[in-house]
């Protein structure tokens, strides 16, 4: 068996015991890195199993050592694990940590950014809690600053990109910071998929500002993307919840037309 393999299956092993767990990833690392996609995948499952030991024991420094050892590896191994290290410990709650980790990993890499990843996504956690429910303790200001700085960093916001940030304002009842990140989307040559619109419509419908959702759909229409059920859904529940039945019954038919006329859009299979 890979002597590498090995040496991960003794970490798992000792979960509870923080100093060797640390001492057994070192050893993990100090291999010398093959072609192997064996030898990478043990490091890649190591590094989820380490994170959570080291959080869990408060090892802070153990933690920051951690990620000069991963920038030491192959960048193939040294990306994605840098990835999943950033991203346990915005999930963990530790956001101070994540996000100065994530601005060194950048420095570290300002001419070759990993591409196949919208930047935002790193921070997430961070902008809204695991799952997005419930939300609170969000940092806008550094989500935002992370967003404004793609572009500078050589990797262009796209409609995910967008999304989140449009999602966490409109989580934390922020709609019309929401309306200006999809007012700005043209600019960066992006266009709004159905699942911003949405998000945007349900969030005016909740605020009971139905004259800007109506507005919206309109929108969604001029921009090729025909409402779906959750669209038709937000209004019609907003409608009741304002007490305008009639309201709600124009747009109930008006779905019962579109689905007859086979324009009812289909429900996104992706999520934001």
């Amino acid at each position: 068996m890979d002597q590498r393999n090995k040496l991960t299956k003794a970490l798992i092993k000792n979960t509870h015991n923080p100093t060797l767990a640390w001492h057994l990833f070192k050893r993990i690392l100090s291999i010398p890195t093959s072609s192997s996609s064996i030898s990478s995948r043990s490091i890649l499952r190591s590094i989820p199993i380490i994170t959570h030991i080291l959080i869990r024991a408060k090892m802070i420094s153990q933690i920051d050592h951690l990620q000069q050892l991963l920038l030491q590896q192959p960048q193939e191994v040294s990306h994605v694990s840098l990835i999943a290290l950033i991203r346990i410990l915005a999930k963990s709650g530790l956001s101070d940590l994540a996000f100065s980790q994530f601005q060194s990993f950048r420095s570290q890499v300002p001419a070759n950014p990993p591409q196949f990843i919208s930047i935002i996504w790193f921070l997430s956690p961070l902008f809204v809690k695991i799952r997005w429910i419930p939300f609170r303790g969000c940092r806008f200001e550094d989500a935002r600053e992370v967003f404004d700085k793609m572009g500078v960093k050589g990797c262009r916001p796209n409609e995910f990109s967008f999304g989140i940030l449009v999602r966490g304002y409109c989580r934390a009842g922020l709609s019309m910071r929401a309306l200006e990140l999809l007012d700005g989307m043209g600019s960066f040559g992006v266009q709004p998929n159905k699942v911003i619109y949405n998000t945007l419509i349900s969030s005016f419908c909740r605020e009971g500002r139905n004259d800007e959702a109506e507005r919206l759909v309109e929108r969604m229409r001029e921009d090729g993307l025909f409402p779906d059920v959750v669209t038709f859904n937000s209004r019609i529940s907003a409608l009741c919840s304002a007490g305008k039945i009639l309201e709600a019954s124009r747009i109930f038919r008006d779905m019962q037309i579109d689905e007859e006329l086979g324009l009812l859009g289909q429900i996104s299979q992706h999520s934001i």
